[in-house]
């Protein structure tokens, strides 16, 4: 499976009004089994955060590069997450590298 990566700037709009959602478990209840959380909350993530998944180094402002698994996520938007380019080249040695204009 080829996996893909894009070059975007860290004050794209998709980058706006993120949260982070937190979620909890009581025993012996658990996600995997369907269960709802006990507990949930949602926190603020400021848009000046844009996290590298490799080293976690923010990114903002500049450049980052958004990795998609597949094709099909590609084509969706669906990203996997943002990395650097030090660290996507490190894990996704055999990514492809695409622009706008390839999907």
């Amino acid at each position: 499976m080829t996996m893909y990566y894009k070059k975007m700037a860290t004050t794209d709009p998709r980058f706006k009004g993120k949260t982070q959602t937190i979620q909890s478990w009581d025993w012996p209840h658990s996600p995997w089994d369907g269960d709802p959380p006990a507990y949930q909350s949602q926190i603020s993530v400021p848009d000046e955060v844009v996290l590298c998944n490799g080293c976690n180094t923010n990114l903002w402002p500049g450049e980052c590069y958004a990795v998609y698994l597949d094709r099909q996520h590609l084509e969706q938007r669906q990203m996997y997450d943002v990395y650097c380019g030090g660290c996507v080249t490190k894990y996704f040695p055999k990514a492809r590298e695409v622009d706008t204009f390839d999907f």
